[in-house]
């Protein structure tokens, strides 16, 4: 007898702290009945910026009848409008035909209480509402009717005239109510017109350029064209009198005229802004880089020149070694030249002879035929000996074995320039 008692103890137990069993689809619609009366309740009473009293799910927790605690019907709410309280079983073809079916004509506006209870199945309203949209997105555009002008009018109208917007904060329940007024369209979908027509309309303010009224500074000098071009006997009239003198956008403002008159005015043509006369270039030529250089162009540097540039620029350095001053030693230069070269052009000749030879070394720049043709035989007998390649000490010998006292990175570099001229471009490989 002790051992039944305590089984019928451990079974009563285990009936108590059962877990709660599903939702039903005649429970989700009470539930939102219940939410919707609620909602209209507290939009009698006046209470602004509130969706639901304090004692609500207490007491939709007594009107359903089913043991359910305030939070548990509070927790399924939430989860009924996040869109998670729909069973996850995936939809079979069956049931979406049969949805299809039941809905028929009447489109968005069907009864989704009564449709999750026809199939019978576990569905609630909410969930079954939710795949007849996604049913919906899958058929042809057609289906979809475009939103008209008077559409766009009316839900400008209704969002206006919302309590929640006078109030600052929209409730749950608003695009419900308005969606009332648009046959075939639900709620969510017009909240998403509304506020991609908000989005649509926020990109146009920004891309559209600021008018004149707000760019132009008071000092702007402007000019009227004509007498008046303004209808008889309307205000704009009398004002464009009293403003046709002004010459600054001050003086506009102070004869009477309106940041209106000035935009339509210029937009129209009656109103000419002065733009301030470009000041010359300092320069005088402001295009002068522009233009290629006139007169002939200097002839080339020959050998006998070249040779000549030497023997003066050593003369130069031992006078320089003797006490004689650095400054002007190039123009010096020059005029021993005796080629009508400037300083400046024989500066930068003398650096592009020495670039890339040993410090100090008097070596040309120009490479000869025969250095390029020794340092190919050279290249080819150090890839054939190392499979392709160069090994990075083999520059060193290269130079040292070219014996015209050029630098390891200055043969690396010609070798380089070498192939690279050799080679077609690019854009010459694609026209051919």
């Amino acid at each position: 007898a002790t051992h039944v008692a305590a089984s019928e103890t451990q079974l009563a137990e285990r009936i108590t702290w059962a877990p709660p069993s599903f939702w039903t689809p005649d429970e989700d619609w009470r539930l939102e009945r219940l939410y919707s009366d609620e909602c209209a309740a507290v939009d009698a009473a006046g209470l602004q910026g509130r969706s639901v009293r304090a004692d609500f799910w207490a007491r939709a927790a007594a009107a359903l009848g089913t043991s359910r605690t305030a939070g548990a019907v509070e927790s399924r709410w939430k989860a009924l409008r996040a869109g998670t309280g729909a069973r996850t079983r995936p939809w079979t073809s069956n049931e979406d035909e049969r949805l299809r079916t039941m809905v028929g004509d009447l489109g968005a506006r069907s009864d989704w209480p009564a449709i999750a209870v026809q199939l019978g199945n576990g569905r609630t309203a909410g969930g079954v509402e939710a795949r007849w949209q996604i049913l919906r997105a899958d058929e042809p555009m057609r289906t979809k009717p475009r939103w008209t002008a008077d559409e766009d009018e009316r839900l400008s109208e209704l969002v206006r005239a919302a309590p929640e917007r006078a109030s600052g904060s929209a409730r749950p329940g608003m695009w419900d109510r308005i969606a009332l007024s648009f046959p075939d369209r639900t709620a969510s979908a017009v909240e998403h017109h509304w506020k991609d027509r908000n989005k649509k309309a926020q990109r146009h303010a920004m891309a559209a350029p600021a008018p004149p009224s707000k760019t132009l500074e008071k000092s702007q000098k402007i000019r009227c064209l004509q007498d008046n071009p303004k209808q008889k006997g309307t205000a704009c009239r009398d004002r464009y009198e009293k403003y046709k003198s002004a010459t600054t956008v001050k003086e506009f403002y102070e004869k009477e005229g309106t940041p209106a008159d000035l935009d339509h005015d210029i937009g129209k043509g009656f109103i000419e802004v002065i733009q301030p006369t470009p000041a010359p270039s300092i320069a005088g030529d402001p295009d002068r880089k522009k233009r290629p250089r006139e007169g002939p162009a200097a002839p080339r540097w020959s050998s006998d020149e070249e040779a000549r540039l030497r023997q003066v620029v050593e003369d130069e350095r031992r006078a320089i070694a003797g006490g004689a001053p650095k400054a002007g030693v190039w123009d010096r230069v020059a005029i021993a030249l005796g080629t009508g070269r400037t300083g400046g052009a024989v500066s930068q000749h003398w650096s592009a002879m020495n670039r890339g030879t040993a410090t100090g070394a008097p070596g040309a720049a120009r490479w000869t035929p025969d250095e390029e043709q020794k340092l190919r035989r050279l290249v080819e007998a150090e890839r054939a000996a190392n499979r392709g390649k160069c090994r990075g000490s083999f520059w060193d010998g290269a130079a040292a074995a070219l014996g015209t006292k050029r630098t390891a990175a200055a043969v690396q570099h010609h070798w380089q320039d070498m192939n690279s001229a050799s080679r077609p471009s690019k854009k010459a490989r694609t026209d051919e």
